[in-house]
């Protein structure tokens, strides 16, 4: 067997926090699979069970979290496709 569910969220909160606290006055980007990157945003977001169904990403989506110096974050964008090209424009969801 591989790695649990819980497993996965662990470890992706650890890298979070640890990228965070090494990072604080850089920019950083991240290329990540899917299940990480929900398990981040649902973590930020204060996400619960079937919620997580919103941050499913389409592939190539872009998300971005701004994290200020006190370490709070705030999510700016969630899956955007607009780099996509597609006929109706792609989308962006800004996350409020």
């Amino acid at each position: 067997g591989g790695e649990s569910v819980m497993q996965l969220k662990k470890r992706a909160f650890k890298f979070y926090k640890d990228t965070v606290k090494k990072h604080q006055k850089d920019t950083v980007l991240w290329v990540t699979h899917g299940e990480i990157i929900v398990s981040i945003l649902g973590w930020l977001l204060n996400l619960k069970g079937s919620q997580y169904n919103t941050v499913i990403p389409h592939h190539t989506a872009v998300s971005m979290i701004e994290i200020d110096k006190e370490r709070k974050h705030k999510v700016q964008l969630v899956n955007c496709v607009k780099h996509l090209n597609y006929p109706s424009g792609g989308k962006c969801n800004s996350w409020k």
